[in-house]
C-alpha cells in the first residue's frame, strides 16, 4: 500500500517536472487571491474606520431623546422622571442649549452654550483635545466653562488648554412658559375668537344690512390666523453677563461650549430641556427603550441604528467584491483545469505503466488530487501574502500623502483572521474539486490503451 507521504512526494515531483506550466497556473491563482484579499480588506478597513470614527462602543448603549417636531410634548422634570423609570435605563442626563456670545479682550463671537448635567458628565462623550489631560468642572454649579477646539482656534493667541483663564459670557436666556401659562393663553385665545365672531357679525349687518356669510368667514379666517399664528412659546428674553473660568478644551470643530446645567438654572428658570441622553445596561436594551420613549411621545435615536445601517451598506459592498473575486478565481480555476487535463494527456502512458506494475487506481486518483490541492495551497498562500503586502504599501503611500497635506495617519485596510482563513480554505477546496475530473479520467483509462498511447 502506497503511503500518503509518497503520494505527496510524487505529486510535487510531477509539478516540478513541468515548472513553467506550474508557475503560470500558480501565478494565476496567486493574482486572483491577491486581488480578492486586497479588495475585501479595503472594504473591511473602511467599515472599521468609519464605525470607529463615528461610533464609540460606549455610545452604543445610549439613547438620544428629543421633543417631537410638533413641540406639544416637552422634556420637563416630569418627563425626566418617566424616562428614568423606563426598564433597563441606568440614568438620564438632560441638556439645554442657549445662544450666547463669548467676550475676550473686546472681541466677541457667537457661540452655542450647552448646559449639561455633570454628575453623569461622561455620558456627554466630551473628549479633551489632549488625551493626557482630563477636563471637568469643580462642582455642579461652578461658574466654569469648557470650550470646543473650534472656538479656541478663533482666539489663536490664547492657550486655553492650560485652564483657569477668565472669559466673558453674554447669555441670551428665555423665560420659559409653563404648561399652566400655556393653557391659560389658549383659553384666552378661544375667548378672543368668540368675541371677534360677534364683532364681525355686527360689522357685516351694519355694512350690508344682513348677515353676509362669505364676508364673515373670510374675515374670521384672517383674524384667527393672526391670533393663532403668534408664537405661543414667545417668552421674555433675559440677558446675562457673567465671567466664567475656562477649565479645558474639548475636541470639536463646532463653535460651542459647555457649562454645568445647575449654573444655567441659577441664572434663569429652566422648566424644559432641549434633549436628554439615556444610558441603558446593554446594547440589547436599546431597541426596547427606544420603543418605550417613542410611546411617550418623544423622538428617540441611537448610534446603534447608524452602526447597523453602515454594516448593511458594507455587507452589500463586500458581497459585490466577493462576486467579482469569485469571477477572478473562476478564471484562475480554468487555468488549473487546463493544466491538469493536459498533464493527464501527457502522462497517459506513464499512468498505464503505473497500473501495469500494480499501483492501485485509488493511489493514482490521489496523486492527481494532491497535485491540484498543492496548486491551490501554494497559490492561496502566495495570494494572501501578495494582497497583504500590496495593501500595506498602498496604506503607507496614502498616509505619506495625508501627513504631507496636514492630515493624520490611519489604517485603510483590515485583515480579519477568519477572512484570511476562509479565502485560503475556499481556494484549496476549489482546487480539489477541479482535480476530481482528471483524477477520475486517469483511473478509468484502459491499461492496454494507455501503454500504446504516444
Amino acid at each position: 500500500m502506497m503511503r500518503l507521504y509518497y503520494i505527496a512526494f510524487l505529486a510535487v515531483s510531477n509539478l516540478k517536472s513541468r515548472r513553467l506550466r506550474t508557475f503560470l497556473t500558480v501565478g494565476g491563482f496567486t493574482l486572483g487571491v491577491g486581488i480578492i484579499v486586497f479588495l475585501l480588506s479595503f472594504g473591511y478597513g473602511l467599515e472599521k474606520l468609519l464605525v470607529e470614527r463615528i461610533i464609540k462602543f460606549e455610545n452604543l448603549t445610549v439613547v438620544e431623546v428629543a421633543s417631537a417636531s410638533s413641540n406639544l410634548i416637552k422634556i420637563s422634570e416630569d418627563s425626566l422622571e418617566k424616562l428614568k423609570n423606563i426598564k433597563h435605563v441606568m440614568y438620564v442626563s438632560p441638556s439645554v442649549r442657549v445662544p450666547a456670545q463669548v467676550k475676550i479682550e473686546g472681541s466677541m463671537i457667537d457661540v452655542a452654550v450647552y448646559g449639561i448635567q455633570i454628575d453623569k458628565f461622561r455620558i456627554e462623550n466630551i473628549e479633551p483635545l489632549s488625551p493626557e489631560k482630563r477636563i471637568g468642572f469643580t462642582s455642579s454649579d461652578a461658574e466654569e466653562i469648557i470650550i470646543s477646539s473650534g472656538l479656541a482656534d478663533t482666539f489663536s493667541d490664547k492657550n486655553f488648554e492650560k485652564g483657569d483663564q477668565k472669559i466673558g459670557l453674554h447669555l441670551l436666556l428665555q423665560r420659559q412658559v409653563s404648561d399652566e401659562e400655556k393653557q391659560k393663553s389658549m383659553a384666552d385665545t378661544a375667548l378672543q375668537i368668540d368675541e371677534l365672531k360677534k364683532q364681525v357679525i355686527e360689522e357685516s349687518v351694519k355694512k350690508t344690512g344682513e348677515v353676509d356669510n362669505d364676508y364673515i368667514s373670510q374675515k374670521l379666517d384672517e383674524l384667527e390666523a393672526d391670533l393663532l399664528g403668534r408664537d405661543e412659546n414667545e417668552a421674555e428674553v433675559i440677558e446675562k453677563d457673567v465671567e466664567v473660568t475656562v477649565k479645558g478644551v474639548a475636541k470639536g470643530s463646532d463653535i460651542e461650549a459647555f457649562v454645568p446645567i445647575s449654573f444655567l438654572k441659577s441664572l434663569a428658570e429652566v422648566k424644559n430641556y432641549d434633549s436628554a441622553r439615556l444610558r441603558v445596561k446593554t446594547r440589547q436594551d436599546v431597541q426596547p427603550v427606544k420603543r418605550t420613549v417613542e410611546e411617550l411621545g418623544f423622538l428617540a435615536f441611537s448610534l446603534a441604528d447608524t452602526e447597523e445601517k453602515i454594516n448593511q451598506i458594507f455587507t452589500i459592498v463586500k458581497v459585490l467584491i466577493g462576486l467579482f473575486g469569485g469571477l477572478i478565481i473562476f478564471i484562475a480555476a480554468l487555468g488549473v483545469f487546463n493544466t491538469m487535463t493536459i498533464s493527464l494527456l501527457e502522462r497517459t502512458k506513464e499512468i498505464g505503466v503505473m497500473r501495469a506494475i500494480g499501483i492501485e487506481s485509488k493511489h493514482i486518483y490521489k496523486v492527481f488530487l494532491f497535485e491540484s490541492m498543492f496548486i491551490g495551497i501554494i497559490g492561496g498562500i502566495l495570494g494572501i501574502v501578495l494582497g497583504i503586502v500590496s495593501a500595506r504599501i498602498v496604506n503607507l503611500i496614502m498616509n505619506l500623502i495625508a501627513v504631507k497635506f496636514g492630515g493624520e495617519q490611519t489604517s485603510l485596510f483590515y485583515f480579519p483572521a477568519v477572512l484570511v482563513m476562509a479565502i485560503l480554505l475556499a481556494v484549496i477546496l476549489i482546487s480539489v474539486l477541479i482535480g476530481l475530473y482528471p483524477a477520475r479520467r486517469a483511473v478509468k483509462l484502459d491499461i492496454l490503451d494507455a501503454l500504446k498511447y504516444e
